[in-house]
């Protein structure tokens, strides 16, 4: 399977071939894009890479991940490109390398207005909220709907890890994630083992920290249970996104004032 870094550049180049404007690692609705297609009558298409090996459910995932980048980010289209799939579902917004320019091409012709709720596009934010959390598909909505809007309201985007491409060893490039960070949010849910390494490297080097969980607190383990953590339930995020902003914003203003 080809790296994402290789994918993303190949789509770049069809795009170039075929006369299409997009920008590239742009921040939009809190979110740092692939790339955003710029059409003259003022529609946008979010293209997203994936460069996944096929598991179970995955082409599920990946439509669900479209329909949040038009829901949330109020683009007028999102394709999810994955290149080992064993058939594109244009409807669903995932589709193969090789189908993207068809559907792109066919998304571009239709005469639909745009829809007018697309979030700014910036080439660079002021700087970047480091998502600690969990990878599985349940936990996309809390990424998509409640962090980067968070991010967003903050003038920040959001990351995660496995949605960038790099190179080297992960253990470093978490660690300088993180240090780079404005802050942290950390998604304690189900105690991951790697979430609550990233959540202990944040806090050792002292970098503001939001706590947030969907299972019970009180099965957190102990040196965890007692910090300030804001519940929520899985498929109610909405709920989630004002608490978020706020407490994003209190540490956020006491590291600034520090």
């Amino acid at each position: 399977m080809k790296r994402e870094e290789e994918l993303v550049a190949e789509i770049a180049e069809r795009l170039r071939n075929e006369n299409i404007q997009f920008a590239r690692d742009v921040a939009i609705g809190g979110v740092q894009a692939d790339f955003v297609v710029l059409i003259p009558d003022d529609r946008k298409i979010l293209i997203e890479v994936k460069a996944w090996d096929p598991f179970t459910g995955y082409r599920n995932r990946a439509a669900h991940l479209s329909g949040l980048y038009q829901d949330y980010l109020g683009v007028d289209r999102a394709f999810v490109v994955i290149d080992k799939l064993e058939r594109s579902r244009v409807e669903q917004g995932v589709v193969t390398l090789d189908k993207l320019l068809p559907a792109l091409k066919e998304a571009i012709s239709r005469r639909i207005p745009a829809s007018g709720t697309t979030k700014l596009i910036s080439k660079e934010a002021k700087g970047h909220i480091f998502a600690a959390m969990p990878f599985a598909g349940l936990y996309d909505d809390v990424f998509l709907v409640a962090m980067t809007y968070a991010a967003e309201q903050n003038g920040l985007v959001c990351l995660r890890i496995d949605q960038h491409e790099y190179s080297g060893d992960i253990v470093a490039e978490i660690q300088n994630k993180i240090r780079t960070a404005e802050a942290v949010i950390a998604d304690l849910s189900e105690s991951n083992p790697n979430v609550l390494y990233e959540t202990g490297f944040a806090h050792a080097i002292e970098k503001p920290t939001v706590h947030i969980c969907s299972t019970q607190l009180k099965d957190l383990p102990f040196n965890v249970a007692h910090w300030n953590t804001i519940p929520y339930h899985t498929g109610q995020t909405y709920r989630l996104r004002d608490k978020l902003v706020s407490r994003l914003q209190s540490v956020l203003a006491v590291s600034h004032k520090g």
